[in-house]
């Protein structure tokens, strides 16, 4: 997956762990934002580096300012959509390219 991409893994827990690992055999650093039930325990079993994975699980209100900050220092941003769209800020997190 090319740097700046954005990829949409709506429904697929599996799916998205198996990014998150694919990131963290590269060394990449990655983030998961508004995913408070995340299980680290089967990210850790298919091969997710904990030790490179930071976590905010509710960042309530400042989704977007808490997902902008951290594309700017984060190889791989993970963001909860569904939450982006609702809450109206899914174009400030995506300018950010």
């Amino acid at each position: 997956m090319p740097r700046g991409s954005t990829v949409v893994a709506g429904g697929s827990t599996t799916l998205l762990l198996i990014l998150l690992a694919k990131a963290a055999a590269k060394g990449s650093w990655a983030a998961v934002v508004g995913l408070p039930n995340l299980g680290l325990l089967a990210a850790s079993e298919v091969g997710v580096a904990l030790h490179r994975l930071a976590l905010v699980p509710d960042p309530r209100a400042e989704l977007a300012t808490v997902a902008a900050a951290l594309l700017d220092g984060i190889d791989l941003v993970v963001v909860a959509a569904d939450r982006l769209v609702r809450d109206g800020a899914r174009g400030q997190a995506m300018a950010r390219d």
